[in-house]
């Protein structure tokens, strides 16, 4: 960072370590923000009505925007002020933790348009279905401890096949010297715990409405 000191005409570089140590911290952070919003790929103006301007695209107003403390705002219109806000710098990709709470339809369906026509990438976290089923082209779903995935994923790999009785033999632990023992119960419970896998992706393919294969009904055998 260049310094200038007062009553002196030339400056100085200082690390932001140093300057930290000095108590200037402060300074530090103003120039970085300073900078950032000049190396914006948006073009704004860091000024009032750049700002305003922003966030009325958010559905927040003039005096919301800049008259008012963040908490005298309600539920929704803080959320708007957040997406505003992560926003501003026009990022490559957005990470979303539940960005439908206290939105209201208005808010929801703005939300849901700028999502879909936005270019970059969107990580998107949310318990509302029917938003996800509009907005994004891969789920990754967790239910009931089984991760599953719906989309541009290959149907194979979101649901691997069950192995054949012969390959099963194949694969299936050697016997301990006293004949049964530890082994034959580890492999039992390892087939038991893999049925009751299937049982369950399959219950959600059904969910889903997707068809269950004959080789699927297998496990239930």
């Amino acid at each position: 960072y260049e310094v200038r000191w007062r009553g002196r005409a030339d400056t100085t570089w200082l690390s932001a370590n140093q300057l930290a140590s000095m108590g200037q911290l402060h300074l530090v952070k103003r120039e970085n923000e300073r900078q950032a919003a000049q190396q914006s790929l948006s073009g704004r103006a860091l000024t009032t009505p750049g700002v305003e301007a922003h966030l009325a695209g958010f559905g927040l107003s003039a005096q919301e925007a800049t008259h008012r403390r963040l908490g005298a705002l309600s539920s929704g219109q803080r959320a708007r002020a957040v997406l505003g806000a992560a926003t501003w710098f026009a990022p490559h990709l957005l990470v979303l933790d539940e960005p439908t709470n206290y939105l209201d339809r208005p808010s929801l369906a703005a939300l849901k348009v700028g999502l879909q026509s936005f270019s970059g990438g969107v990580l998107l976290i949310s318990h509302t279905v029917s938003f996800l089923e509009e907005v994004c082209t891969e789920q990754w779903v967790m239910n009931d401890g089984v991760l599953t995935r719906k989309g541009v994923v290959m149907e194979e790999e979101a649901f691997p096949a069950p192995r054949s009785e012969a390959e099963a033999k194949a694969v299936a632990p050697a016997q301990t010297p006293f004949g049964g023992g530890p082994s034959t119960k580890a492999a039992a419970a390892r087939e038991a715990k893999a049925k009751k896998k299937a049982k369950r992706l399959k219950e959600l393919k059904r969910k889903n409405g997707e068809d269950v294969s004959e080789d699927e009904d297998f496990w239930e055998s």
